[in-house]
């Protein structure tokens, strides 16, 4: 589904059978795997996906990727472009949002829930980083981690939404363009 190698994750091949989609099975492998990427100390995570996977890109736009570039006649059968989609992880951590930072700043005024998001994703990175300072972790704190992890991963995604549905309806208000 995925590999590492130095500091970069490269998702691949992750697929969920027709009859088990929209139940949120390939987010749950993509933050699997982005989890995995950080505990290896990763900062970036890439992947491709056929340019017609409408689908696909929506899941990892909401996930945090963002489209870099295109590769023409990259898949065959039909013969099809890829987009190239990137993940910027931070000092062995998922960034909590790769966004101008008055997007943010307007986030914080706007929702009080994108605060107490906020807030609990900077509390869920100090109890990780107490966890990485230890040399040995007990079982029990391994399950900690990861609890840690996709709490962390979870809540950078509910601020994602809500900084989309900010931006949406600020393009929904300005109107169309001229």
């Amino acid at each position: 589904m995925f590999w590492v190698v130095f500091e970069e994750l490269h998702l691949m091949n992750l697929a969920v059978r027709p009859e088990a989609r929209r139940r949120g099975l390939g987010a749950e492998l993509a933050r699997h795997a982005l989890a995995v990427g950080s505990e290896r100390g990763v900062r970036t995570a890439l992947l491709e996906v056929r340019a017609s996977n409408l689908a696909a890109i929506a899941l990892y736009e909401g996930l945090g990727f963002a489209k870099k570039c295109f590769r023409k006649g990259y898949y065959d059968r039909p013969r099809e472009d890829a987009v190239i989609m990137t993940f910027l992880m931070e000092k062995g951590g998922a960034t909590m949002l790769n966004e101008d930072p008055a997007i943010l700043e307007l986030a914080r005024i706007e929702s009080s829930e994108f605060k107490t998001l906020e807030d609990a994703h900077h509390g869920l990175e100090a109890q990780l980083s107490e966890l990485n300072k230890r040399h040995f972790l007990t079982a029990e704190e391994e399950q900690q981690k990861k609890r840690i992890q996709f709490d962390k991963l979870a809540t950078r995604d509910k601020m994602a939404a809500i900084v989309r549905a900010l931006k949406q309806n600020r393009t929904l208000a300005a109107g169309p363009s001229a």
